[in-house]
């Protein structure tokens, strides 16, 4: 005789165990919204991993909130960080010293042409 099964079904159909290090504030701070949202922290992340691996544009991002403005802001940064780094290496006196020297090197060619000729 097959016995039914009671109770919930299995959540997993393979589960695995992920260890995740946190800061102490991150982890009070996931803790806070699993418990605003009341579901368990495991819950919470594991929802938000899920949301993270579907990665297109129909994925529920509910449980990410300004993931956009979080992307744009570090493209801001790093764009910036890029911008400051290249205006220190910037030196407009070697380019102007540089231009210069091949225009009087032009000069001093067209003289030379001219005085053979």
């Amino acid at each position: 005789m097959v016995r039914n099964k009671t109770g919930r079904p299995p959540e997993f159909k393979q589960r695995r165990t992920l260890t995740v290090l946190l800061e102490a504030v991150e982890l009070r701070a996931l803790h806070a919204r699993a418990e605003a949202d009341g579901v368990s922290a495991s819950h919470f992340m594991r929802r938000l991993l899920q949301s993270a691996l579907a990665g297109h544009a129909g994925a529920d991002h509910s449980g990410i909130p300004g993931l956009r403005q979080l992307r744009a802001d570090i493209q801001r940064r790093r764009k910036a960080n890029h911008d400051e780094r290249m205006r220190r290496r910037w030196n407009p006196e070697a380019i102007v010293t540089r231009f210069q020297t091949e225009l009087l090197n032009f000069v001093e060619e067209e003289l030379e042409r001219l005085a053979s000729q």
